[in-house]
């Protein structure tokens, strides 16, 4: 597995049309299936959504940042590898608008430990910069 991978994702379907929804609107939509979680630290939130996963399966940990460039969010993705190693992966994505087509943004990395949340935070708006710098 790559420790530290990036994705971008386009609706195949609909790209004539304008998205659907602001920025704003789809971190409205999250907030509730992360228990309102724009507010609150975010490393700690992070650090007791891997506490409180199983051993197998995905939790949702919440809206971490807005601004005007994207809505960010997580999730905990708990496995074993095929080597039969249990491994933590954080997967954050960032909901925006580039052009007039609204995409996702992915970044996913082995879950280390909580410092590496501000970092991988930090490295996703990073990816979605430039994608909007570039498209406007």
């Amino acid at each position: 597995m790559l420790d530290d991978v990036v994705q971008v994702h386009a609706p195949l379907v609909g790209l004539e049309k304008p998205p659907t929804q602001t920025i704003a609107q789809a971190c409205t939509a999250l907030r509730p299936v992360g228990h309102n979680a724009v507010t609150g630290d975010v490393v700690a939130r992070v650090a007791h959504t891997v506490t409180a996963s199983k051993t197998s399966g995905s939790s949702f940990v919440g809206v971490l940042a807005e601004d005007e460039s994207g809505c960010y969010a997580a999730v905990i993705h708990e496995h074993v590898t095929e080597a039969g190693a249990e491994r933590t992966t954080l997967a954050m994505y960032a909901i925006t608008i580039v052009g007039n087509r609204s995409i996702a943004v992915h970044r996913f990395a082995v879950y280390r430990d909580s410092e590496m949340v501000d970092f991988m935070l930090a490295k996703l708006k990073a990816d979605v910069a430039p994608l909007i710098t570039s498209n406007k």
